[in-house]
């Protein structure tokens, strides 16, 4: 929009593009996405508690594995006994790996 312009509708009516031109998919006006689309019906009791059992499951599993990840870094890589987050844990142990890689091809 025009920096002249003092509301939406004078833009508008001045001849500037409209918000509805714009093309990431401003709808301007009206209903929100997600009111635009149909509700889901609901899943049942059972399966939804099924799923979160699975949810759980998973993220029990990916903690794990980032635990173990973090025993093989070396202490160096812990900051003040405190635990690394998760992506600090995997870009640690990239850098650590591309180390021990350069070691291993220079000998």
């Amino acid at each position: 929009m025009d920096s002249m312009c003092s509301s939406p509708e004078t833009c508008y009516s001045s001849g500037h593009q409209e918000i509805n031109d714009f093309p990431f998919g401003f709808t301007g006006r009206g209903a929100s996405p997600a009111a635009q689309r149909q509700s889901k019906p609901k899943m049942s009791t059972k399966r939804r508690m099924k799923a979160s059992e699975r949810e759980k499951m998973r993220m029990r599993s990916l903690a794990e594995a980032l635990h173990q990840l973090r025993d093989y870094l070396p202490p160096d890589y812990s900051k003040r006994g405190q635990p690394l987050t998760k992506i600090q844990t995997l870009k640690y142990t990239i850098e650590y790996i591309n180390k021990l890689s350069d070691i291993l091809s220079r000998a």
